[in-house]
């Protein structure tokens, strides 16, 4: 029996293409006629800007949709949208005030739009012997076994990360080599260097913090997708913020969510490092309202 379902072939694709090129063209005529704001505020944590990555990609949508982005990076994100002074934010999925800024109906639904990544440092003797371990759970077995030293920094998100490792790795017990350091970030890496032990931190921090600093400190172990920190994008809801521009922040998400701005962020290096640090996110969203396809078309393989 020849079947109904139509395979989605080069045509539909065409035509999903056509359509997308279609909007950003309405969106630069309407911005061009003053029938919109032609700018975009949008609210991002620091990373995605210090790192470049919105320097690599924001271009391409500007020169295709007739906006200008107009950027703020900070850890004040949600705070800046509500004080009215954003259209759009990305901020970690797990960012405190995510949450209460989508539940109290100040923002839509996040939809997750790239990675960033946490990395697994150590001295460059590498005592424990985990220098390119893809498997962190392994790294960690042998950092315990070694009774290597391991500082574990303050910061939430660290110490999560920490406690999954050691979980992974069997649950060995814990003794005088693993500290759970009172400090985090910057003074945490400085407490490990001095100890000559390995710790975690965000991969574009440390880079940053090993370019400022005379330290021993070096990415061990990084390729594995259990360091990836999912970022989100969250359009502010203009019955809220009336003088938000709401098709202009829904612009900037699609575009960042699409197949060619995906690409970009995978193709993305940041300056002085041949290893991928970004990472796509998009398909964890609805693909087939990525595509602008039927709901139905969708399928939970």
């Amino acid at each position: 029996m020849k079947s109904n379902r139509r395979p989605v072939d080069a045509v539909r694709v065409l035509t999903v293409a056509i359509g997308a090129l279609a909007a950003l063209l309405a969106m630069h005529r309407a911005a061009g006629a003053g029938q919109e704001p032609s700018v975009v505020r949008l609210a991002v944590v620091n990373a995605p800007l210090q790192s470049g990555l919105l320097d690599s990609l924001l271009p391409e949508f500007e020169r295709a949709s007739g906006y200008k982005v107009q950027v703020h990076g900070g850890s004040d994100v949600f705070a800046v949208a509500e004080r009215g002074e954003a259209d759009l934010v990305i901020a970690h999925l797990g960012k405190a005030g995510a949450e209460s800024f989508v539940s109290r109906g100040l923002g839509a639904w996040p939809h997750t739009v790239f990675s960033n990544q946490m990395v697994l440092v150590g001295p460059a003797a590498d005592p424990a012997g985990i220098r390119g371990l893809s498997d962190p759970f392994a790294a960690m077995r042998r950092i315990a076994e070694r009774r290597a030293a391991f500082v574990c920094p303050a910061d939430a998100g660290a110490r999560y990360l920490c406690e999954l490792l050691l979980a992974g790795a069997g649950a060995p017990e814990r003794g005088s080599w693993y500290v759970e350091a009172s400090e985090s970030k910057g003074q945490a890496m400085r407490q490990a260097d001095a100890r000559g032990a390995y710790t975690v931190w965000g991969s574009f921090p440390f880079e940053r913090f090993r370019r400022s600093h005379d330290t021993g400190l070096q990415v061990l172990v990084w390729n594995t997708p259990i360091f990836h920190r999912v970022m989100a994008s969250f359009v502010v809801n203009p019955a809220k913020f009336p003088a938000a521009n709401a098709a202009g922040a829904r612009a900037l998400e699609s575009w960042l969510l699409s197949p060619p701005a995906q690409a970009a962020v995978a193709a993305f290096r940041e300056p002085g490092l041949d290893r991928q640090t970004w990472w796509p996110a998009a398909r964890n969203n609805n693909p087939a309202e990525l595509l602008g396809l039927p709901a139905t078309s969708d399928t939970d393989e």
